[in-house]
């Protein structure tokens, strides 16, 4: 136990010692360090001074776009490949179309036929049918001679009237009495079979309407859950459908109103479902009105009244009267049936003649109107089938870049089935999501820098060309759809004035120093040198360090001058600005807006202000040489200079202290003296 106690205690003070060394090293290292204070004096003067926003934003394609056949079919070729540049009107993809093809060639064939009977219809009747009229013609003026003749003779007294067509009336009338009375049992059986017949057909008829009826629902039902009631035929008593109905739907098929395809199908089996339950209503109709006639003839059959009796007992006496009278005085009886005989030869005469004239004058106008509305359905069935073997050839709307290829070859898809996705790389604008807070400050026209996380060493100029406010909602929070374009070439160069009065701003916005890059091609305004805008609007007299450089670099750069961070080596506007690499579709990034440009207010660099208490202040250098702690109130900053709203004025001189920590090694880094300045705004262009 002592000798473990032992062991404790060397190792304790093995511990300590070493402890002790190694403070008297880095002591040592401490003190090879000499900090020291520089103070630069500085002038107030004025300028101007930019706030900005910042919020992440999307890349998007304007020109994007789901292709799909919009048919049902097997996939017959894929000519394309994911990330294929396809132009406008490029194939990107087949459905089997034979049957497609035999349709186009049916309706082909089709429509030559009702141009045929069109012309037909138009061109000179054929011989035989003229010759064939004529003859008629010549055959009716015959039978009115043979009519004349006949009935002359008989006035002459020359032809001997015939006396066994009246004794054959008066048996006639003999016969049907006994047949009334005493129905013979065949007779009868023929009776009965004709009810059963005449029943079964009714019966039929009852079942056909009963089946059709809901047929025609369910035909209606497809139609009206599908497409808009332009006829009104969807209530539950537009069925079965008037004619004037019936003509509505002819009429948006002749019409074209109804497009091939789904639509057009249902508004035919409409009608056909129509057609078949009015035929079937009206067979009720008619095989009823048969069953009741074959019942009431059986039943009088069965049953003779005393009415009829009495009828035939009258006809057979009035036939025995009249073959009296006929036996007494033949010739007035045969001359009323002679020209009775001369009246029907002239009328089919008549008839013979107009057929004839019609045939030499050409086709009746309603006849050649038919044909043409024939004709022109039958052209709309062939565009119909045409544009439908020309859906089964899927193309390129726009040039672009190809997506991924949803489909397989020989793979049986749907109407709505997506092939792929289409979209142009030379329509990308940036989808700008604003919020409340922001939509008050953001304007159509402002311009703002924009980098990609995709593309970090290519930067943006983008101007915001729309805002919306119309809000939308996700998971409770409110944005503002807003756009941007990016401006290139001639964009570009139209906006060059503008962007560059910004340039200083738009890269101050982003926290790089706009003293150290190239400046824009357009230059500021006329008598300014080119470049000036870039430079702060706020800096010393010469010989004295501009605001943001004091007691040393530039914020961003290095001891030698370099400049570092994202913008470095941007020697080549045409290549960062005038003619970029797009972003692609999809992309997530970064958007600066330059927003409430302020001119002519009191600047002074950030690094000048030092928070004592709650107070911002600065050393104030007065006329006669003391200083002073002055108590500011400022607004917003941009990163470098900071907006005096109170306790300064222009020409003031204040004193600005820089440390500058140098060290035995000979290495020099430079920081502000003072400590506590105010943090800059949450967008980098100061509080809101």
């Amino acid at each position: 136990m002592k000798k473990f106690t032992k062991q404790k205690y060397i190792a304790l003070i093995i511990l300590l010692a070493f402890g002790g060394w190694y403070f008297l090293f880095f002591s040592n290292q401490a003190t090879d360090q000499i900090d020291e204070v520089v103070t630069y004096e500085h002038q107030v003067i004025k300028g101007r001074m930019a706030d900005s926003l910042v919020s992440s934003v999307n890349a998007a394609a304007r020109n994007k776009v789901s292709l799909s056949f919009g048919l049902s079919g097997e996939v017959a070729e894929i000519l394309v490949s994911t990330g294929d540049i396809v132009e406008k009107n490029q194939i990107i993809a087949v459905l089997e179309s034979s049957g497609a093809s035999r349709q186009v060639e049916v309706k082909k064939l089709l429509l030559s036929q009702q141009k045929a009977s069109l012309e037909d219809l138009l061109a000179d009747p054929a011989a035989s049918e003229l010759a064939s009229a004529k003859q008629a013609t010549a055959n009716a003026k015959s039978a009115v001679a043979n009519a004349e003749f006949n009935l002359k003779n008989l006035r002459d007294g020359s032809q001997a009237s015939s006396i066994e067509t009246q004794k054959q009336t008066v048996t006639t009338a003999k016969f049907n009495l006994e047949n009334l009375t005493n129905p013979s049992a065949a007779s009868i059986a023929s009776s009965d079979s004709s009810v059963k017949s005449a029943k079964t057909s009714f019966e039929r008829a009852q079942n056909d309407e009963d089946e059709l009826w809901p047929k025609l629902i369910k035909a209606q039902e497809d139609y009206c859950q599908k497409f808009q009631d332009w006829v009104a035929v969807c209530n539950v008593g537009d069925i079965p459908l008037t004619a004037a109905k019936i003509k509505g739907l002819h009429d948006s098929l002749t019409l074209a109103m109804v497009p091939q395809g789904n639509q057009r199908t249902k508004t035919e089996a409409l009608l056909t479902a129509n057609a078949n339950y009015v035929d079937a209503v009206n067979s009720v109709a008619s095989t009823e009105a048969a069953y009741l006639s074959a019942q009431e003839s059986n039943y009088k059959l069965k049953n003779p009244s005393e009415l009829e009796i009495q009828k035939l007992k009258e006809a057979l006496n009035a036939a025995e009267v009249r073959l009296a009278e006929y036996l007494s005085s033949p010739e007035q009886l045969e001359l009323d049936k002679l020209n009775a005989a001369l009246d029907s030869a002239n009328a089919n005469l008549d008839y013979a003649l107009a057929r004839e004239l019609e045939l030499t004058a050409g086709a009746l106008v309603n006849e050649i109107n038919r044909k043409e509305q024939d004709v022109r359905i039958a052209e709309l069935n062939l565009m119909d089938a045409e544009t439908n073997l020309k859906n089964h050839t899927l193309t390129a709307p726009f040039a672009g870049i190809v997506g991924a290829i949803d489909v397989t070859l020989g793979q049986r898809i749907g109407s709505s089935t997506a092939v792929t996705t289409l979209s142009d790389p030379k329509s990308i604008y940036i989808e700008i999501p604003a919020s409340e807070s922001d939509l008050n400050q953001m304007q159509v026209g402002n311009f703002g820098i924009a980098m990609f996380e995709g593309m970090p060493e290519q930067f943006y100029i983008v101007r915001l060309k729309a805002i919306s406010a119309i809000p939308t909602i996700t998971q409770g929070i409110i944005s503002y759809p807003a756009e941007g374009e990016i401006l290139t070439g001639q964009l570009l160069m139209q906006e060059a004035t503008n962007i560059a009065s910004l340039q200083g701003d738009l890269f101050k916005s982003m926290g790089l120093d706009a003293s150290s890059m190239g400046s824009f091609p357009s230059g500021g305004p006329p008598g300014r040198p080119s470049g000036e805008g870039m430079r702060p609007s706020s800096g010393g007299p010469p010989g004295r360090p501009t605001s943001g450089s004091m007691g040393g670099p530039p914020s961003g750069g290095s001891a030698d001058g370099s400049q570092r961070g994202p913008m470095s080596g941007m020697g080549s506007f045409a290549g960062q600005f005038m003619n970029p690499k797009l972003p692609l579709d999809g992309m997530s990034g970064t958007l600066t807006l330059v927003t409430n440009i302020q001119q002519n207010v009191l600047l002074v660099p950030s690094n000048a202000i030092t928070r004592v208490g709650r107070d911002n202040t600065v050393k104030l250098k007065n006329l006669d040489g003391t200083i002073e702690q002055r108590v500011i109130q400022t607004g917003n900053d941009d990163g470098q200079n900071t907006l005096i709203l109170d306790g300064l004025k222009e020409n003031d001189s204040i004193l600005i202290e820089v440390k500058k920590s140098n060290s035995k090694s000979g290495i020099e880094n430079s920081k502000p003296a003072t400590t506590g300045s105010r943090p800059s705004g949450p967008f980098g262009g100061g509080p809101r």
